[in-house]
């Protein structure tokens, strides 16, 4: 198996510049970045419950559903 020389940083960091490419400045990115979620996973009849952080791909579900950046902003910080 090969390995990779990523690190948390180079994560955040692209994480950081796919909010911008989103259209979000610098401030509301790392805003989003640093924003995290609850996610529900059912199980052998036992509802499990997770934090994760947002990611692009949930403002670019929201953007591509209609949502202006400032509805975005509201709904996921």
């Amino acid at each position: 198996m090969a390995t990779s020389d990523t690190t948390v940083d180079t994560l955040f960091e692209h994480r950081l510049s796919m909010m911008q490419e989103r259209g979000f400045n610098a401030e509301e990115a790392l805003s989003l970045c640093n924003a995290k979620k609850i996610v529900a996973h059912e199980e052998s009849g036992k509802t499990y419950y997770y934090e994760v952080m947002v990611t692009w791909h949930d403002v670019a579900k929201l953007q591509d559903a209609g949502a202006t950046n400032e509805q975005i902003l509201a709904i996921l910080i």
